[in-house]
């Protein structure tokens, strides 16, 4: 019976051992049930942005036009980018791009590749991801593995 139950110990040890360093993104989670392309397949709003790590004051302009744009990748690998900017109250015609993305090898920027005909056409970009957690997902500004998390998008899917 001690032997039984001194196993089964090593066997817990073991296991927890195995999940010390799993955190895979700077903000989270530590683990997740779900891929992470499959968590990166959703329609997404702003939230809220932040430079330098301070929240960047948003008008009631600057937050009708988040209210009014999203992205959307799809499992298949498509993407959906739709812009409204809203001055003085007056929205713009919403401009549409489409395009593929894919995760990186390391898992941890999303590579986007705008079609031929969007208006983004040749330009390439990658979002380093910070958390990628449920319905929240952060990414910073397009740096290099190790962005600082001072300069970071929140987004919200709906």
């Amino acid at each position: 019976m001690k032997k039984t139950v001194s196993v089964a110990l090593m066997a817990v040890f073991a296991l927890s051992l195995s999940f010390i360093g799993c955190k895979k993104y700077q903000e989270g989670p530590g683990i997740s049930l779900s891929s992470k392309k499959g968590r990166v397949a959703a329609v997404w709003k702003v939230s809220e942005s932040y430079n330098d790590g301070a929240l960047d004051t948003c008008t009631s302009d600057c937050a009708a036009s988040r209210a009014a744009s999203s992205m959307e990748y799809t499992k298949d690998g498509k993407y959906t980018s739709t812009s409204v900017w809203v001055t003085n109250g007056a929205a713009s015609p919403a401009v549409v791009t489409t395009g593929n993305w894919e995760l990186s090898t390391d898992k941890m920027s999303i590579m986007i590749n705008p079609d031929a005909d969007s208006p983004d056409e040749g330009y390439y970009w990658n979002e380093y991801i910070l958390k990628l957690k449920g319905k929240e997902m952060w990414v910073g500004i397009p740096t290099e593995k190790g962005a600082d998390p001072k300069d970071y998008t929140v987004y919200i899917a709906e």
